[in-house]
């Protein structure tokens, strides 16, 4: 019912002719309208009338939950009041409003509050397609020779039981290449807590596949926020207890007739290089890439040859003199071409030049690597293009020692630019340098802008070239990286 201000007389008194004095009184809800005193008369009939206006005030609906405002309406006192709709929330029962939505406005603002009952369980769901804009895993796929016939590789994701709860799939044929698992089945969580998962990918027993054995640990938190049920954190870990949030996992995979030797003890490095210390012989460029698709020269693999030498082998062996008429004494390779040729590991031209510029050829490069092994080898590769060949007996005993690869149509390709990956990946085969999988790295490694890709074939050995560290042997022979160290000062060596 809408309240009013009761008719009130007050009978004041003063001198004739004299202005009246009148108040107006205070009243919840109201505010006085502004009115004029009068003169009083002598027959007393002087009358002051003062009126009242309705005050307005804001009625405002909120959610007990989430604070959020439903809706706010605007009363003046008294004035009936119609609630605004009930409303609804996804497995809650509405109950009221707190406190009650009154019939009529009161003389102050108000605000109630939604009153809810949970009806259903919190559910919050995981979708192993999309973490943070990635799927859970790729594939990386290497051919060694022919073409992979069709295949349809699949990763589970299973309980600790054993129950499986979801996978994914990736259907690939023909050379080497990457690509993302899809079409993994929904997790859904039904309350907070910790949910671990074991990754892995099935074995098809498909003939000259070898397929990746890792298993992982995938870890999703589940906490209670506002009421919800959110995921606030998701990770996987390796075999050796590193954890990541960077996915995908990527599985990799190799096909084709050869299989690499995977060492469970490593071959036996040569004499004359440093297999013990594993310093970074290369280093990145200002633009902050180290450039794997691009070319080396003939001074820079010398460089890097003459630094992976033993403190030893340099020191018996350093001078800077030699017979190369294009090698300035002054030059910043002079030392190391000159140490490299006196070892007759470098050779230079009949003319007489090193030509320290020229970019180096893969048959250059092998032999290199040849000559630190000083042995002959039993047979000639396979490969259909190096007889006849200047470096045939090189390029041959540095595959027998599994430390050059050729291409997939049977080919060496003896005179063609060795880009920087290929010469790191055989520099690192020669040295027994060989991290499994990008897990046996740290993540305070330096990283270079051409070089995130973990899928890429060259992804390991450019970490591994670019970055000094100390390391132990896995069981199976690979290495997994315990600390960072720092780089030699190789310009105090180099002068």
């Amino acid at each position: 019912m809408k309240q009013s201000i009761p008719s009130i007389s007050a009978n004041l008194q003063g001198e004739t002719g004299a202005w009246t004095a009148a108040a107006a009184k205070s009243y919840d809800g109201f505010t006085p309208i502004e009115f004029e005193q009068k003169r009083i008369k002598a027959d007393g009939s002087t009358v002051v009338k003062i009126f009242y206006t309705r005050n307005s005030y804001l009625l405002t609906y909120k959610d007990s939950l989430s604070a959020g405002v439903y809706a706010s309406q605007t009363y003046k006192y008294g004035a009936a009041v119609t609630a605004i709709a009930d409303p609804t929330k996804t497995g809650y029962t509405f109950t009221g409003w707190s406190p009650a939505v009154p019939d009529t406005m009161p003389a102050w603002a108000l605000t109630v509050y939604a009153q809810w009952r949970k009806t259903t369980p919190d559910t919050v769901v995981f979708d192993p397609n999309n973490i943070n804009g990635k799927t859970l895993a790729a594939k990386s796929l290497t051919v060694y020779s022919g073409s992979a016939p069709w295949e349809t590789f699949e990763v589970v994701v299973k309980e600790p039981a054993g129950t499986q709860r979801s996978s994914g799939t990736v259907r690939l044929s023909g050379g080497s290449q990457s690509a993302s698992f899809t079409g993994f089945d929904l997790i859904t969580f039904p309350a907070a807590g910790t949910y671990t998962f074991t990754v892995g990918e099935v074995d098809r027993n498909t003939r000259y596949m070898s397929y990746d054995r890792n298993l992982y640990t995938l870890t999703v938190k589940v906490e209670e926020k506002g009421g919800m049920l959110v995921i606030s954190d998701v990770y996987y870990t390796n075999a050796a207890g590193r954890s990541y949030r960077d996915f995908p996992i990527v599985f990799s995979n190799t096909y084709g007739s050869y299989t690499p030797y995977v060492p469970v003890v490593p071959p036996k490095t040569p004499d004359k290089l440093n297999a013990d210390d594993h310093f970074a012989y290369v280093i990145g460029y200002p633009d902050g890439g180290v450039h794997p698709h691009a070319t080396i020269t003939r001074a820079e693999t010398a460089t890097i040859f003459f630094r992976l030498l033993t403190e030893k082998t340099r020191k018996d062996n350093l001078t800077k003199y030699h017979s190369f008429r294009d090698v300035p004494q002054g030059a910043w390779y002079n030392a190391a071409v000159a140490t490299m040729a006196k070892l007759k590991i470098i050779t230079g031209y009949p003319d007489g030049t090193f030509q320290p510029d020229a970019p180096v050829t893969r048959a250059e490069f092998a032999a290199i690597a040849a000559r630190f092994d000083e042995k002959s080898a039993r047979t000639t590769a396979s490969f259909r293009d190096i007889y006849g060949h200047w470096a045939e007996r090189y390029i041959s005993r540095s595959a027998e020692l599994g430390w050059i690869r050729g291409y997939t149509d049977n080919t060496f390709r003896p005179d063609q630019s060795i880009t920087r990956a290929e010469a790191m990946a055989l520099i690192n085969r020669v040295l027994n340098r060989n991290p499994e999988s990008k897990d046996d790295l740290l993540r305070s490694m330096n990283i270079f802008n051409d070089n995130l890709d973990t899928a890429k074939w060259y992804y390991l050995d450019v970490q591994e070239a670019a970055n000094s560290h100390d390391f132990i042997r896995k069981a199976n022979g690979y290495e997994m990286w315990k600390k960072l160290r720092a780089d030699p000062d190789w310009k105090a060596l180099e002068r």
